[in-house]
This record gives structure tokens, C-alpha cells and sequence, in this order.
């Protein structure tokens, strides 16, 4: 069996998106992704062109991993999945993806996405949302409607866990009676 190893620059990708959670992205530094890494900051330079350039592989990476849950979620229900239960699944995905990567989910989603992703970067979370809505904007709303509530959640803005639990319901239950 073939082991992939990732790249230092990989590995870097991995230090900064770490040091991203644990300081938040109001305070995220070069210097402070240098120092996790055990390098000195100009080092960084050797696999980054700059900041940005460390962002947008974090947010490729994100995308990528983003990607990977959905479909493996997708695939746990099995073939003879409805597609409320594939929209439910996802929505849960997304959910618990954001929740367990905030400030990741926040450079994500919360800036214009970076010029130099790769073309079809955005492919592989977009085929899961094919397989529920034909129509492309009716899709999208229903993720600005996901974003906006896990925006919202993750700025801690709800009064209670109870009501944040409600308005996932409700969004998921619109979400279902819509593509079924």
C-alpha cells in the first residue's frame, strides 16, 4: 500500500490552520505560524508567497475537507438514501464542520474567496448540493440561509442552545419540504 505523505508545505497549511483556531482571525500572524512550526518567519517564504497566499491554501484545504465530510456522510446513508435524508445529512455536515472549525469556517466564508484557488475548487462541495436542487439559486439560498445561522451561532448571538436548535429546525424542515 502506497503511504502519501504530505508536503512541508502541507504540513505548514496544517500549523497555520492551528494556530488560526487557537488565536482567532483578527490575531492570526506569520510570526506566530513560524514559531509553531519551529522556523523563523522569512522561512515561510520558501513555500508562500505571502499571508494571502497561506490563507488560500487554508481555504482549499478547508473546501477540500469540507468536501470530504459531506460526501462521506452522503455515503454512510446508502444508496437508497431520500433526498430529505441527504438534505438533512448535509445540513448536519455543514453544521458540525463550522462548529468544530469556526474560525477556519470564518475565513472561508466571511471574505471574498481568494483569486488564486485552484478552477473548480468549489466543485466538489457544489456536487453535493446538485444532487438535491436543480435550480442553482434556490440552492444558494438555502446555503446563505445555513451561513447566516451558523454565522450567527458561532458569534455565540442566540439567547439559548434551545433556540439555535429551533431555527436549525426550521431551516432543515423547509430545506426537506422543498426537494422532496
Amino acid at each position: 500500500m502506497k503511504v502519501v505523505r504530505d508536503t512541508r508545505r502541507d504540513e505548514l497549511v496544517r500549523v497555520a490552520i492551528s494556530v488560526l483556531e487557537r488565536d482567532g482571525l483578527e490575531k492570526f500572524s506569520i510570526g506566530e505560524i513560524a514559531r509553531d512550526a519551529g522556523i523563523k518567519p522569512p522561512s515561510l517564504y520558501k513555500q508562500f508567497v505571502n499571508k494571502a497566499d497561506i490563507e488560500a491554501a487554508m481555504v482549499e484545504l478547508g473546501l477540500r475537507e469540507q468536501a470530504t465530510v459531506n460526501s462521506s456522510a452522503i455515503a454512510a446513508l446508502g444508496e437508497s438514501a431520500s433526498k430529505s435524508q441527504i438534505a438533512e445529512t448535509i445540513v448536519r455536515a455543514f453544521r458540525d464542520f463550522g462548529t468544530q472549525h469556526p474560525q477556519l469556517y470564518r475565513l472561508m466564508n466571511d471574505r471574498p474567496l481568494p483569486a488564486t484557488l485552484p478552477p473548480g475548487a468549489m466543485d466538489a462541495i457544489s456536487a453535493d448540493y446538485r444532487k438535491l436542487f436543480t435550480n442553482p439559486s434556490l440552492a444558494t439560498s438555502f446555503w446563505a440561509w445555513a451561513h447566516g445561522l451558523l454565522s450567527l451561532e458561532l458569534a455565540g448571538r442566540y439567547e439559548s442552545q434551545s433556540d439555535v436548535e429551533e431555527l436549525w429546525k426550521v431551516m432543515v424542515g423547509r430545506l426537506v419540504a422543498e426537494v422532496e
